[in-house]
């Protein structure tokens, strides 16, 4: 007697599923296998204490174009004054008078920009996680794709697809610094938006740093990657005297700066570790240092034991538990010759 189409369909069913059970893999549009995280990746925040003691400064911040733009990962301000701001369609939108002036469309990029920096000219080039590096043109709003790939001369990684790129910044001799988060792609969902958040929330559950810090050069067109296993690679910053780029970690909860020049020239050093929650973009401030966003609270102490276990990750990965809460902080971080000193600028912990 030949079984019925229902029980094949059943039977493929359960083995499918063992084989997911079996080596812990993620769902779509990820597919990978739940990693070890090793302890040096694990991040340990700070207890909101001390330096890190809350306070309310950020609810006295006026807000700009409430209900205009959606969802506005950055802002990036030209030698005018004038703000760029991409929004979650894919929209770049530019005010003037340092967001005093009417809202406009300059361009429809139609992918996901992110982290941006604005040229002399007004041009301006964005990281976008859908398309790569992108340039925009101040007149004509035209998009153009300046890299979407590593290059095959790159020392790290050649040939590679350029991923999920984040944020970016731009050194006076023209190089671009820019980081790729994981090479989890985003989905559009029905609205028309890439979603950004659930790529990050799969290579949380995942484990694996597969963030990278890269540059591009617009006089050879060439695409390296200086340094990778970062989880998720997300702010990035280039120093005042252009000695190194700072590149944050957000799932480590942690800052790291890749010298450019020096006797330490290529290589990567934690700057700052233990951050009170997930960071997430990095400016420099106009006395040197640096501001740093960080988007939530930080997380429980049963945060360690998500990181320690590998099923307890799969099951999440799965059936999503929020582990942190609504959370605004900024910080600025110093650093004077070898010691590093963290500064509370504001706190603001949102309404549920």
């Amino acid at each position: 007697m030949s079984p019925s189409f229902s029980s094949v369909v059943a039977i493929l069913a359960a083995a499918v599923s063992l084989f997911w059970i079996k080596d812990l893999r993620l769902p779509y549009p990820c597919f990978k296998v739940v990693q070890t995280i090793p302890p040096d990746q694990r991040p340990t925040p700070s207890d909101l204490r001390g330096s890190y003691s809350a306070n309310s400064h950020l609810q006295k911040a006026r807000k700009l174009f409430e209900q205009q733009v959606d969802s506005a990962e950055t802002v990036s301000i030209g030698k005018d004054g004038t703000l760029y701001l991409p929004d979650s369609l894919g929209r770049i939108w530019t005010s003037q008078n340092a967001g005093e002036g009417k809202l406009r469309e300059l361009a429809y990029a139609g992918g996901k920009p992110l982290g941006g920096f604005v040229y002399p000219n007004g041009d301006a080039v964005f990281a976008d996680a859908v398309k790569g590096l992108i340039l925009v043109n101040a007149t004509s709003g035209l998009t153009t794709i300046l890299a979407n790939r590593v290059s095959p001369s790159s020392s790290k990684h050649p040939g590679t697809e350029v991923i999920y790129a984040d944020d970016l910044d731009v050194a006076s001799d023209g190089t671009v610094y820019f980081s790729t988060m994981t090479d989890i792609p985003l989905l559009r969902s029905a609205s028309g938006r890439y979603e950004a958040l659930p790529p990050c929330e799969l290579n949380i559950m995942q484990g694996g740093a597969e963030g990278r810090l890269l540059s591009y050069s617009p006089a050879t067109g060439q695409t390296l990657v200086l340094a990778d296993n970062i989880w998720l690679a997300n702010g990035v910053a280039v120093s005042h005297d252009e000695s190194f780029v700072v590149v944050v970690s957000t799932a480590s909860m942690r800052i790291y700066k890749y010298w450019r020049k020096g006797s330490k020239a290529g290589s990567l050093e934690v700057l700052l570790d233990h951050l009170p929650g997930f960071p997430d973009g990095v400016s420099k401030a106009s006395d040197g240092n640096f501001w740093v966003a960080i988007n939530s609270a930080p997380p429980p102490k049963a945060l360690g034991l998500l990181m320690a276990s590998r099923l307890l990750r799969w099951i999440n990965a799965w059936v999503p538990l929020a582990v942190v809460k609504n959370y605004g902080l900024v910080l600025k971080v110093c650093k004077p010759e070898t010691c590093c000193i963290v500064h509370l600028i504001s706190r603001h912990i949102a309404p549920a």
